[in-house]
């Protein structure tokens, strides 16, 4: 048997899920726009920076003999 809890987080899920299929592309682009501009997404940009320098993984050099 299922608790009641875990009747109405699994009825909360539903909803939304219902809900989110509801917006149209429009919607979710504005959404998405105003989140990549907004402040939080600017912190979790910057968090794979280290010492002010952007990190990043060098290529993989190739094998002298492939080139």
């Amino acid at each position: 048997m299922w608790s009641a809890e875990a009747k109405a987080l699994a009825a909360e899920l539903a909803w939304k899920v219902h809900w989110t299929f509801q917006l149209s592309k429009l919607t979710l682009r504005v959404a998405f726009a105003h989140y990549a501009l907004s402040a939080k997404a600017g912190r979790r940009a910057n968090a794979g920076k280290i010492y002010g320098k952007c990190f990043h993984i060098p290529p993989i050099p190739l094998a002298a003999g492939l080139r």
